[in-house]
């Protein structure tokens, strides 16, 4: 569908939903405005590295391997 053809329906449509379609836009606009900005991977990494430096993560001691039965 081209953007004429849209605007050719829309011609069409009754005002009161032409009025809805003009909410639902703005509607959706705003909550574009309003959305964080999307970061690559690498910058988010480079942002956060160190956040977790003063309650670092640790690994406890592994528990002894248990003997299993041999699977046949």
């Amino acid at each position: 569908m081209t953007l004429q053809s849209l605007f050719d329906e829309v011609e069409r449509l009754p005002v009161a939903e032409k009025w809805r379609l003009v909410r639902h836009l703005l509607n959706d606009l705003d909550a574009e405005q309003e959305a964080p900005p999307k970061e690559d991977w690498a910058n988010f990494v480079n942002r956060m590295y160190g956040a977790l430096a003063d309650d670092p993560i640790e690994r406890p001691q592994q528990w002894p391997l248990t003997e299993r039965e041999p699977i046949d």
